[in-house]
This record gives structure tokens, C-alpha cells and sequence, in this order.
């Protein structure tokens, strides 16, 4: 046998160590002195130690911390990667009904990307509704795919939920009639729309996963998110409550966007929600304004919000970290794809729309046709660098996203610690391990 290559040390936490293991997600706890004395020994020298420790190895080998000598852990990987990339049973689309907002945020993805402003008040026509429908009676019919999962983007995409998401949702339940295919949809929206009757119209449609965003306090968001001055932070926090309430098979990512300003006044979050503490159908998920640049002071301040949520009972989703996923982003798989509502296709949804990033077209007979562009994301594998493969993070990153990998080796991004998640979180390993420790005590 011999020690795995994923295994991490976190030294001296509240006088223990903790050994976890990147690759199988496991993770255990000892004194300093008995690692010292026994574990450090047994990892690095199982082969030896282990015959006077047998249970010990048998243990250590079942929690992947040692594997056996023609074991290749990252042969292993790749194989999990390839089978998840072009191998998934999901068939997987995010429509954009418009790339409109009812609201003018600053940091607004949609203008940074570029996108031209007639692009920004264009909506989905009757036309492409149709091509969508047979689109998704081809898929239905084939019976290659066993979960369809819808993703519904922009701009606000509930602008349009009477006259192209609902028309569209009654069609593919239609469709699934009778068969054997699961249905899911997801929705990103700021959440100001919703009103009851929607509400009831998530529960008929399987709408049953929605991500909202609050930018802190009730006085901070609302300076940022408004609907032409009109406050939103009250209706919006009414409204994730009403889901949670409403809607028995739905969740919620709460997703905070931090800044500098707004990780001083995230308690009164806390307080609006503290009905909805301990129930794992909202998920609180801090995302940092992505043109904001912050120091260690306040990313220690995020650490130490983050663990006043966990305090009161929230649960967290720690940023990039995602153990046992073997791929970097849900766009990375072969059957992904963003549609916008001119029917043409692209693969990020954090990207312009422009023709140069088209990577094929919604044909009125409902195909895809895709371009040389599609075959480019697809040809390597987003850790096929050095760097990735001798990483210990691995298992945990999966390398840059298939779209900041096409950037960087078509020369558009030329520094690699850009795109490398080490660069670019705010939660390092140690402290993302200790969080896992925390939660297996609990």
C-alpha cells in the first residue's frame, strides 16, 4: 500500500490534528501526539507499520488516506471526469427569455460582458417558442436522456414567465406524459416579480430550485437593487420566505454578493430569516462582487459572518470548493448548452452574446447545429495542465471552467493564476477543512 496523494494535514486546531483526504472527502481527527507517534508513521510507511496495526490500516484504507500500490488515483479521476462529462444521463439547458432586468444594478454581468443594448431589451418570440417545443420532442422521444433539467437565465427571466416560460412548461409536462423522465427547473431572479399566483405555478411546473439575490442589509440593497428607485429588499426577503413555506419540494440559494461596504451589516439578514434557521431548503451562498478586489482583513470578516450564519443554523455552501463533483462547472458537460432568446447557442451564461462566442443555432426543425467552436471546449480536459494534475486540489476544482480554459489557450487570458481557484478564493484549504470538521461533529 501506499498514502494517498490527496491527503491534507491541518495542524494544531483546538490542540488536534485533522487529517482529510481531498479525493473520497473523508476526514478524522487525532491528539498531536498520538499523530506524531503512530499516524504520520502508519501514512508514510504503511507497508511497515501497518502489520503491527491492522485494524488501523483496514480503517485508513477504507477512508482512502492509503490505497493500494497499482491503485492510480489520478488515472481514477480522469476516468470519473470523462464519464461525467460525456457520459450524463441529464440533458441540460439554460434558456435566457431576455437578457432585460427590471432592476440597474452596478455591477450588472449582462453590460460588463458587453452585450449590445439592443440585445438588452430583446425578448423571446413565438418562432423560437416553437423551435424549443420540437427541440424538446426530439429529446423526449429519443429516450437517451433520464433527467431533464431546464435553467432559466438573463435579465430577469420571470418578465416573461406568462408568455414564454409557462407556454414552454406546459409543453414539456405534455410531452413527459406517461414516461419515465425526470423533470426539473431552476430559475435565477432577483425575486421582486413573484407573487402568489406564480408561486403556485412553481409547484404545477416543477420549478422546484431558485437562486436570489440579496447585496446585505436592508438599507445597502436597496441602494443597488431597486426597481427605478422603488425599494425591493422587504418584497424580495417575502417572497423567499413564501417559497420555503409554498412550495414543499423547492429550495433556495440565498446568494449574498459582499463587497466591502456590505460585509459590515449582514446581522440584520440573519434576523429577517431567523424563521427559515435550520432548514435545509435555503442555502446561503456568499458570492464576492467580482470586480471588487479585498484584503485579508475582509476576508477575515467573511469567515467570521460566515460562521455567525452557521451559528444560528444556516446552512452554507463554501465558495469553489466541491468535493466529489469530478467537474468544474455544469457547462463543462457535453449536453450543456445556454440558448438565448434569438435561438442562438452559446456555453456560458457569464459571457457576452456576441457571434464570436455563438457556438451554434436553434434550427426551425427544433436541432442544434452546432459549429467547430462547440468541438473546441469539448477536445481537452479542464485540469489538462501540469500544474492541475500535480495539484492537491484537484479533487476539489476539477481546474478552470471550460470557458476560462478556451480563453487561456486561445491567448485571451494569458496568466494561469487568473483562472487557478487557488488564486481566487477567499476561503483557503485549511479553513474549508475545518468547516467539514465542524459539520461531521455536529
Amino acid at each position: 500500500m501506499k498514502e494517498s496523494r490527496y491527503n491534507y494535514i491541518v495542524n494544531n486546531y483546538r490542540e488536534r490534528i485533522i487529517l482529510y483526504n481531498s479525493l473520497n472527502n473523508t476526514l478524522f481527527s487525532t491528539s498531536i501526539d498520538e499523530y506524531n507517534s503512530l499516524f504520520k508513521d502508519l501514512l508514510e510507511n504503511p507497508n511497515i507499520r501497518g502489520v503491527s496495526y491492522p485494524s488501523v490500516i483496514k480503517r485508513l484504507h477504507k477512508l482512502g488516506f492509503i490505497v493500494d500500490d497499482e491503485f492510480n488515483e489520478l488515472d481514477y479521476i480522469k476516468n470519473k471526469h470523462k464519464k461525467t462529462i460525456f457520459f450524463n444521463e441529464e440533458y441540460h439547458i439554460t434558456i435566457n427569455p431576455t437578457l432585460k432586468c427590471n432592476f440597474n444594478c452596478w455591477y450588472c454581468g449582462v453590460k460588463e460582458a458587453g452585450v449590445t443594448p439592443e440585445k438588452r431589451i430583446s425578448y423571446m418570440q413565438d418562432d423560437i417558442i416553437k423551435r424549443i417545443v420540437k427541440h424538446y420532442t426530439k429529446i423526449i422521444n429519443d429516450g437517451k436522456f433520464k433527467q431533464i433539467k431546464i435553467d432559466w437565465f438573463g435579465g430577469e427571466p420571470l418578465l416573461h414567465f406568462n408568455d414564454v416560460i409557462r407556454p414552454i412548461s406546459e409543453a414539456i409536462l405534455s410531452l413527459l406524459d406517461s414516461k419515465e423522465i425526470g423533470f426539473s427547473q431552476f430559475i435565477t431572479t432577483n425575486g421582486f416579480l413573484i407573487n402568489d399566483k406564480m408561486i403556485s405555478s412553481f409547484n404545477k411546473y416543477n420549478i422546484n430550485g431558485f437562486q436570489i439575490t440579496l447585496d446585505g442589509n436592508e438599507k445597502r440593497h436597496n441602494s443597488i437593487r431597486n426597481a427605478n428607485g422603488i425599494p425591493s429588499y422587504k418584497t424580495i426577503t417575502k417572497n423567499i420566505t413564501n417559497i420555503i413555506n409554498n412550495c414543499p419540494n423547492a429550495s433556495v440559494i440565498l446568494r449574498i454578493n459582499y463587497d466591502k461596504k456590505t460585509l459590515l451589516n449582514l446581522n440584520e439578514i440573519i434576523d429577517d430569516f431567523k424563521s427559515l434557521a435550520n432548514n435545509k431548503r435555503l442555502l446561503i451562498d456568499f458570492q464576492r462582487v467580482w470586480q471588487v478586489k479585498l484584503e485579508n482583513k475582509e476576508n477575515e470578516m467573511l469567515k467570521n459572518k460566515i460562521l455567525e450564519f452557521q451559528t444560528y443554523g444556516f446552512n452554507i455552501r463554501t465558495p469553489k470548493y466541491r468535493p466529489q463533483r469530478f467537474y468544474s462547472c455544469y457547462a463543462d458537460k457535453k449536453h450543456y448548452a445556454v440558448l438565448n432568446f434569438d435561438g442562438n447557442l452559446y456555453k456560458c451564461s457569464a459571457r457576452d452574446y456576441s457571434e464570436n462566442m455563438q457556438i451554434g443555432k436553434l434550427l426551425k426543425s427544433g436541432e442544434f447545429r452546432f459549429n467547430k467552436l462547440y468541438s473546441t471546449y469539448l477536445e481537452k480536459s479542464t485540469f489538462d495542465y501540469s500544474a492541475c494534475r500535480n495539484c492537491k486540489l484537484l479533487p476539489l476544482c476539477f481546474g478552470p471552467c471550460t470557458q476560462k480554459n478556451h480563453e487561456y489557450r486561445t491567448g485571451k487570458t494569458k496568466d494561469f493564476n487568473k483562472i487557478c481557484l487557488k488564486s481566487n478564493t477567499e476561503i483557503n484549504i485549511r479553513t474549508f477543512i475545518i468547516e467539514q470538521y465542524k459539520k461531521q461533529i455536529k
